[in-house]
């Protein structure tokens, strides 16, 4: 196989095995130079019918993923996620359906991506830092009053036909809402601990930032699931435990600018009991 590819590459005129020093010597045969850049061409072409492999970078992969998911929240956002399917998701974002398939094994998958974008966007703006002088509960109050909104809008354009979501995909949207739930709780406790209003001393023996925001967050969870627009009795009670009156919710509204900066787990919000 060596030898015929040898003969192969000296019939086209130049030995692409060849040192610089004594290359194509059928090259030289036939009165033509053979320069480096002209030997490494000929060794890529040397093969009849080959083609260059294509070369697959993250970034491309990177952003045929995000095509994908933006298509699948304009697809949910007009018509429901009853509506997302692969093949309409892989034609708006100009992929194939195999290759949908690769990055999202399941169709699942896909819907709880789309979830996810949709309640990113919703928060960040909003969430992505702690306003000065804000304390836990005011920023809490916040997060839950712009999370009732964006669930009543959620309910009534994504799932608009509800009872037409399969099965699995109702499934993975509570797996994915209980991982979004534990993101939340981390980015809480940022900002629990950014309050220096905070009485820790007043707080039973072993109550730390992480018992207050999980605390808080099933609380918040149970009402936002019941649909109540406001938890008062949630914030009365982290006003008397936190700070000892209710001064938590007293303080002055911030003013815009720069704040501590928040995780952006802070962002994510609860997700929708669908």
């Amino acid at each position: 196989m060596e030898d015929a590819g040898k003969r192969t590459a000296e019939a086209a005129g130049g030995n692409g095995h060849a040192s610089l020093g004594a290359a194509g010597r059928g090259s030289r045969a036939a009165g033509a130079s053979v320069e480096p850049g002209a030997r490494a061409h000929a060794n890529a072409s040397s093969s009849p019918g080959s083609k260059p492999a294509p070369v697959a970078t993250t970034g491309d992969a990177a952003k045929r993923r995000r095509a994908i998911v933006d298509a699948a929240v304009d697809i949910a956002a007009r018509q429901g996620l009853a509506a997302v399917s692969a093949r309409g998701v892989a034609r708006a974002a100009g992929v194939s359906v195999g290759y949908l398939y690769k990055l999202f094994p399941t169709k699942s998958d896909i819907v709880v991506a789309a979830a996810t974008r949709f309640f990113e966007r919703a928060f960040f703006d909003d969430f992505c830092h702690i306003e000065p002088g804000e304390t836990y509960v005011i920023y809490c109050r916040r997060l839950y009053a712009r999370a009732a909104a964006v669930l009543d809008d959620f309910r009534a354009t994504w799932l608009v036909d509800r009872e037409d979501l399969p099965q699995a995909d109702r499934l993975a949207a509570h797996v994915r809402e209980s991982q979004t739930l534990a993101h939340a709780k981390r980015g809480l406790v940022a900002v629990l601990e950014h309050d220096e209003r905070v009485r820790w001393d007043r707080l039973p023996a072993g109550v730390d930032a992480e018992a207050v925001v999980e605390f808080t967050a099933r609380s918040a969870m149970s009402a936002l699931q019941a649909g109540e627009p406001d938890c008062p009795l949630l914030f009365y009670l982290l006003e008397q435990g936190l700070y000892g009156s209710g001064a938590g919710d007293a303080a002055p509204a911030a003013p815009s600018g720069a704040g501590a900066d928040v995780p952006a787990a802070a962002t994510g919000g609860a997700g929708p009991r669908v």
